[in-house]
């Protein structure tokens, strides 16, 4: 809605405008359809409508009548199922909602493997992620048959299991002075140890990975110099040269004192060191 793509405050706008959007698609869907249940997650809502397919079209209609710029698509439920994020919805027999993991076609079930080069506190998150996941998205109906899926998992991917039975909850922690954390590759029986040093100060410890293959080799894309921040030299008419740093694009910048000479006529020579 106007706001630059990656902007700190764009989430917040976006959200603002799709609830003032929202009380307008409410009070004026009564002439359309009944809506039994509206629930929006950012971009992505599930709602419950009383008729038929027909009358999810039209209220699809309805919706991106409001607002040119706004428009839905529409995905409705097969074989009484339905994928909603991380969730799948069915309805059963006497019409109530059950809810368990869902996992696209795709999903390869492979994870951080336990022999790999990791602290084991990350090794122990995996564990912990896909059990409290279990006990979060599932029912009753569907909690054990999703647990044992998540133990074949975790001992596919190298793992000792046996204790995914019951929810992860997380230890009380005592208040502790905050410090400024120290951050360090991990490297098995060293840096370990040290964290372990650390610790007893309250200096909390981030195991940083190492430099990837990506990281190492050159972009493949083509550079600009003047895309960049840096320093440049304008050279100007009368024999003396303006030299200057900016943390912006050098482009920027010229463009700002070609703003300022606007009506002065000097003829200048830009030029990137």
């Amino acid at each position: 809605m106007g706001n630059a793509m990656g902007s700190p405050v764009a989430p917040l706008v976006a959200n603002i405008w799709m609830e003032h959007f929202e009380e307008i698609a409410m009070s004026t869907a009564k002439a359309v359809t009944t809506i039994k249940l509206w629930k929006r997650y950012v971009d992505d809502v599930f709602a419950i409508i009383k008729g038929d397919s027909d009358s999810a079209t039209n209220f699809l209609n309805h919706l991106n009548s409001i607002h040119r710029k706004i428009k839905f698509t529409c995905e409705m439920e097969k074989n009484r199922k339905m994928a909603f994020l991380d969730v799948e919805i069915g309805v059963r027999m006497d019409g109530s909602v059950s809810h368990t993991v869902y996992r696209k076609t795709t999903h390869t079930d492979r994870y951080l493997h336990a022999n790999s080069h990791h602290h084991p506190r990350h090794l122990n998150a995996v564990v912990a992620s896909l059990t409290n996941r279990a006990y979060d998205l599932c029912d009753e109906d569907h909690l054990q048959s999703e647990l044992a899926h998540v133990e074949k998992v975790l001992q596919r991917n190298g793992y000792k299991v046996g204790n995914t039975a019951t929810r992860d909850h997380k230890l009380l922690r005592q208040y502790r002075v905050e410090r400024q954390p120290a951050f360090m590759p991990y490297v098995k029986g060293v840096t370990d140890k040290i964290a372990r040093v650390l610790g007893k100060y309250a200096v909390k410890t981030i195991f940083t990975p190492f430099k990837k293959i990506g990281q190492m080799l050159r972009s493949p894309k083509d550079s600009f110099p003047l895309e960049k921040p840096g320093v440049y030299k304008i050279d100007c008419s009368c024999g003396k040269s303006y030299v200057g740093q900016t943390k912006r694009t050098v482009s920027c910048r010229i463009n700002e004192h070609i703003k300022a000479r606007r009506n002065t006529s000097v003829t200048v020579a830009f030029k990137t060191e």
